[in-house]
Parts: C-alpha cells; structure tokens; sequence
C-alpha cells in the first residue's frame, strides 16, 4: 500500500499506466473522497466545540449536516470526472468514463492527506480572533500555503491520468485539469476582485 501511495504521488505516470491493464474499481478512490468528506464535518463541528465551550447546539440537525458534508466530495468527484472527460472527449481522447471516474478519484489523494490540516488551521484561526499572535498568524499563513498547493498537485496527477487515460499528448491531457483548477478558484478569484476593485472598473 505505502508503494502505491508513493507511487502515485511521486509517479503518476508510471503509477496510471499501470491501471490501464487494470481492472476498473472505484472503492480506493471513494475511500479516498470519504476520508475527505469526513475531515469536511469534523472541521465545521470542532470549531464549534473550540468557540462555544463544548456546545454545539447551534452547529444545526447533525445527521443532515454529516450527509452534506459527507456527500460533497463524491458529488464534486462526479462533477470533476465529467469536466475532464468531456474535454478529453472534445480532445480526441480514447478513455472511458468509468477509467476517468477512478482515476480523476485517486486524484484527489493530495488533498484528501492535508485535509486534517484544515481542522488544525480552523481551531489556530479560533485562538487568533481571541488572542493575537505573530506566530499563530505565522502557523495559519504556512497552513494555508500547504492547503492551497495540493490543488496544484492534484492538476499534476489528473494531467498524467487523463494523458494515460485517453491517450493524449502532455499538453492536451493539461487542458482539462486546467479548465478544473480555473472552475474551482473562480469563487475565490470573485471574492477577491469584489473585495479589491479595480481603480476606474465599476463592480
């Protein structure tokens, strides 16, 4: 297990052109999307047990928070999946949606394994807002540095899974996983151009 995790960390090209004489399975790659859906509630819930003193009446129905929380990632998964093999499929691509599906899973592994970092950068961002400190703002702006460049790391991994996936070129397979990364930042890219306008751009 700790090779194929390495493998597909540090070698993805090697790691998917092994999964094409493979057969499909999806259940590593959901219990990568779980973990992370887990990680999604847990986060939210501690927060709320740090600022309100173990209370957390206010956190809403938790049954229906945990299935929210727990299903986003899958439903983002799908929503991934799709966008790249429509590109690749617009590309010339070969690969199946199923092979998308499971591999575009396993892309998410770099996100998934710092996702408990999120859990420690919301409780470090509690401790801030009642006590401020150079270091706790040195801790959140190093956690926020290392949430955000996973993202990254997953554009690498799908790159070398729809490039093995669907037969395309490097620079073809990185269209699709670039068309993700812009879709997935663009609420922030608005946040920060409504927070921030331009001098003589109305908004």
């Amino acid at each position: 297990m700790y090779r194929e995790i390495t493998g597909l960390l540090f070698h993805p090209g090697d790691f998917f052109a092994r999964k094409q004489h493979e057969e499909i399975r999806l259940f590593v790659p959901a219990v990568i999307l779980g973990i992370a859906g887990m990680m999604n509630f847990l986060s939210p819930l501690l927060e709320q047990l740090f600022t309100r003193g173990g209370d957390i009446s206010r956190f809403g129905m938790i049954p229906a928070a945990a299935l929210g929380f727990l299903l986003l990632p899958f439903a983002l998964w799908l929503i991934t999946a799709g966008v790249l093999y429509v590109v690749c499929m617009v590309l010339s691509g070969t690969g199946s949606f199923p092979a998308t599906l499971q591999n575009c899973g396993y892309g998410y592994l770099p996100q998934t394994l710092v996702s408990p970092l999120m859990i420690v950068n919301g409780i470090t961002e509690i401790q801030v807002s009642g006590r401020p400190s150079m270091l706790l703002h040195a801790v959140i702006f190093i956690l926020g540095i290392v949430i955000f460049s996973t993202v990254f790391w997953s554009v690498a991994l799908w790159t070398a899974a729809m490039e093995k996936t669907h037969g395309l070129s490097r620079g073809r397979a990185l269209a699709g996983p670039l068309l993700v990364l812009l879709l997935s930042q663009l609420p922030l890219l608005l946040v920060i151009l409504t927070d921030y306008p331009s001098p003589g751009i109305p908004l």
